[in-house]
């Protein structure tokens, strides 16, 4: 049976026909399911030109945005970040806000495999983060084997591609042995343009709709279109 709900009905009405613009043009409305407090550039996320509507910011209450300067430029800083007080941030109550995962080498050379970087297994050594982006997201990740002298490398969207037991690129790793790694992180997807965990408790805040799309989408503006018949 179909059901309906008057709320999504009445929205879908009272938006009818409007665009989001920057400086006059549609934009690109990227969202995912939760930012993990901070969201990215786009650039941060796939090899992609940046857009000027989306910047790094710290996804809160104003008081946490006076706490916290970014860029998050390493791990210790985004150790802090993990550790802020979550009831100041929009959308922590999404279940993947934070997560931890203890991964073993074999798991990650299975999907290496899967991936065809790898042909069989071998010994893993070590996992190092090259590079972060400004929001403190991996933009770079080496992967070194004991019998092989050349690491494999893998960056941006394709961390969470191929490492798919990743729920973002927001994260630090600790070695806990030659067998076992602990990855430490927040969020869920590429944390590019809205939340939807963010958009759901501003909503529930009280911002309004415009509020909550110019937070997420920086600079722009909400346009009418008329429909060409």
């Amino acid at each position: 049976p179909k059901i309906e709900n008057k709320n999504i009905n009445k929205a879908i009405k009272e938006t009818s026909n409007l665009i989001i613009t920057y400086k006059g043009k549609p934009i690109n409305s990227f969202y995912h399911g939760s930012n993990g407090g901070i969201s990215a550039k786009a650039n941060e996320s796939w090899k992609i030109n940046d857009y000027p509507y989306f910047n790094p910011m710290i996804d809160g209450l104003d008081s946490l945005k006076k706490s916290f300067k970014l860029p998050i430029k390493n791990e210790d800083i985004l150790n802090k970040f993990f550790e802020l007080s979550n009831e100041k941030f929009y959308g922590n109550d999404h279940y993947l806000f934070r997560w931890e995962k203890m991964i073993s080498a074999e798991t990650i050379q299975n999907s290496l495999i899967k991936s065809e970087l790898l042909e069989d297994k071998s010994d893993l050594m070590d996992l190092n983060i090259l590079e972060r982006g400004s929001s403190g997201r991996v933009t770079k990740l080496e992967i070194k084997f004991h019998n092989f002298e050349k690491s494999t490398f893998i960056v941006k969207d394709d961390i969470r591609r191929i490492l798919s037991f990743l729920p973002s690129n927001l994260f630090t790793i600790n070695k806990l042995n030659d067998n076992f790694w602990l990855f430490k992180g927040g969020g869920f997807g590429h944390g590019v343009g809205l939340s939807q965990s963010g958009a759901i408790e501003m909503a529930e805040l009280g911002f309004t709709y415009e509020q909550i799309l110019k937070h997420y989408y920086q600079g722009t503006k909400i346009k009418k279109i008329e429909i060409l018949s």
